[in-house]
């Protein structure tokens, strides 16, 4: 629901001519990101859709088709190493659904308390800042990167955007407000 939460707000500062969500999963945001688009602009943003499960985006590709939501490009591959995925080319918005520790979903899935461990959640931090640095080269100047999680960890979430905006890549980029918050 966080993610959820966080793609139903990427669009306030306008509609951008194109984005590369990356981890697409089921659909789900690519859904929710052209149902918002349709509503605020009265077209669906050229999307472009990643992940890293061949069986996910053709989950993706069936569920897109039966809600009407239009995917450009269903890619499957490394978001980590993009370059080497889909080099050269550029979005006005890379979203990401970065994977977690998911301890922002207890409520419906209290036994993740008893089998996550801090190595763990070091582990998908460090995945996390891998995404935000190998997205950094595939936005336009002027672009954004969007970055979500369902959880609650500081070294997943605030950690994660810190490190990376201290690093080479991310050095171009600036803390932007969602929905009236950093």
């Amino acid at each position: 629901a966080a993610a959820q939460a966080v793609a139903a707000c990427v669009l306030e500062s306008g509609k951008p001519e194109s984005v590369l969500e990356v981890g697409a999963g089921r659909g789900t945001k690519t859904i929710m990101l052209q149902s918002d688009a349709m509503r605020m602009f009265g077209e669906q943003v050229n999307m472009a859709s990643m992940d890293s499960h061949a069986f996910k985006t053709e989950l993706l590709r069936e569920r897109a088709a039966e809600y009407g939501a239009e995917v450009s490009d269903i890619i499957v591959g490394n978001a980590t190493r993009l370059d080497s995925v889909i080099p050269d080319r550029q979005f006005d918005m890379v979203f990401i659904d970065a994977p977690c520790s998911g301890l922002g979903t207890l409520r419906r899935h209290q036994d993740i308390r008893w089998r996550i461990e801090q190595d763990k959640i070091d582990e998908l931090a460090d995945t996390g800042l891998e995404l935000l640095k190998s997205a950094a080269s595939h936005v336009i100047d002027g672009g954004s990167i969007v970055y979500a999680t369902c959880t609650v960890t500081y070294a997943e979430n605030n950690g994660v955007v810190k490190r990376f905006l201290e690093s080479d890549e991310g050095a171009n980029f600036v803390l932007a407000t969602i929905a009236g918050k950093a």
